[in-house]
């Protein structure tokens, strides 16, 4: 009889739910900072119901992933510790990576490429080197050096100063 309380129980019971395929990223850094300057960079990686890509329910399946990082002359940009490739670099627990990235030092944009994994097709983001602070200081005179020019009123001499940062970045 459905109506008689007597017939049924309830018990709490705890279901765990494993995420689903890898959907998502999140890329969490500056976009913008000094040549030669380190930048953390981190990414989280999640199903398309927004679940972390853990390994909470399947210890045993560890999702890795491949970055690379290239960037403007002298392409010196790399991940600190890696070089400018990463092959199979773990997930953590939650779902996310988090690695450093030395900038170039040259001006201009630093490209970070994240290989496809599971639905998530190659992705790419940009941290742009700037300039840093004054090194030094170059001057051109036009005409030659020292500018001579007769005091008529008429020719005229320029002297342009331009500054460089400590790789030599205008």
């Amino acid at each position: 009889d459905p109506t008689d309380s007597t017939a049924f129980t309830t018990q709490p019971f705890v279901q765990k739910i494993d995420h689903d395929n890898v959907r998502f990223t999140k890329f969490d850094h500056a976009y913008e900072e000094a040549v030669g300057t380190i930048v953390p960079v981190n990414i989280s990686f999640t199903d398309r119901w927004g679940n972390p890509i853990d390994r909470v329910i399947n210890p045993g399946k560890l999702h890795t992933i491949n970055l690379h990082v290239t960037g403007p002359n002298p392409y010196d940009c790399i991940f600190v510790g890696y070089g400018p490739d990463i092959s199979a670099l773990a997930l953590d627990t939650n779902g996310n990576v988090s690695v450093n990235i030395r900038l170039t030092s040259g001006a201009g944009p630093n490209v970070v490429t994240l290989d496809p994994i599971e639905d998530v097709p190659v992705t790419t983001r940009y941290i742009t080197a700037v300039s840093s602070e004054p090194f030094s200081i170059q001057q051109v005179f036009n005409p030659d050096s020292p500018p001579q020019v007769p005091a008529n009123g008429v020719n005229k001499f320029t002297i342009l100063y331009s500054l460089f940062d400590k790789y030599g970045n205008p």
